[in-house]
């Protein structure tokens, strides 16, 4: 990523993990556009940056650079100028060979019940996730990779319909 205007960082802010290079900068722009808080960003920006940071980024529209965006939350990742691209696919591919597809999609599915919940609640429906975990085909396949010192080999998600809600 090289730069992230208004829309664009909405867009950036919708991705899990976010790449960049250190000539990354972004900003809101929209109150110097006369513009809102468009697409979710006032959701999106406070969950990931603070409250405080989110209204400061908000309000004055001002360009931050990449060390910052890469210290306040807005990057995950800073790597060299023409390699982002690389790098991307380099995670991705990581997490494709040694992760298990259905831990990541409960884990995700995980992190979005859980934003706004109870540490409590959190915990509760750890416990019954886990216990399923527990007996699944791919929890018996990441021990034995781990014991035999092998990559996983896990099952692939099934594929989704487009008549099936996400």
């Amino acid at each position: 990523m090289t730069g992230a205007p208004g829309e664009g960082m909405v867009e950036a802010l919708y991705c899990d993990i976010r790449f960049g290079s250190p000539s990354a900068r972004f900003t809101t722009a929209f109150a110097q556009r006369g513009l809102i808080a468009e697409y979710g960003i006032s959701w999106l920006l406070p969950r990931l940056v603070g409250h405080s940071r989110a209204t400061d980024l908000l309000l004055s529209s001002r360009m931050v650079d990449a060390e910052e965006a890469l210290r306040i939350g807005l990057l995950d990742h800073l790597v060299p100028t023409g390699s982002v691209v690389d790098a991307a696919v380099a995670y991705a591919t990581d997490l494709a060979t040694r992760c298990s597809p259905a831990s990541m999609a409960t884990i995700k599915s995980q992190l979005q019940a859980d934003a706004d919940g109870t540490y409590a609640d959190s915990v509760t429906r750890a416990e019954g996730v886990m216990l399923q975990a527990f007996r699944g085909a791919d929890f018996a396949e990441g021990v034995a990779s781990h014991l035999d010192k092998r990559p996983p080999s896990f099952a692939s998600l099934p594929v989704r319909s487009s008549d099936v809600p996400v």
